[in-house]
């Protein structure tokens, strides 16, 4: 699934497949208020969260509505 894929590259620090993984027109909200629209703003909100931002995914855990 879309989701499977998109929590793998996540884990994978892997920006480009995150924002692969991701509708065209997706809204991505994190749970203290920011909003990511579309597939261009996902792959910058990625590479902000990646290694060479200093930052590195080890673990998903959590559960899905």
């Amino acid at each position: 699934s879309a989701l499977t894929e998109c929590i793998d590259a996540w884990v994978a620090n892997d920006a480009d497949r995150i924002a692969a993984a991701v509708a065209e027109d997706c809204i991505i909200t994190e749970r203290y208020g920011p909003v990511y629209r579309g597939r261009d703003c996902a792959l910058r909100w990625a590479q902000a969260w990646s290694p060479r931002a200093g930052s590195r995914f080890y673990e998903w855990q959590g559960t899905w509505r």
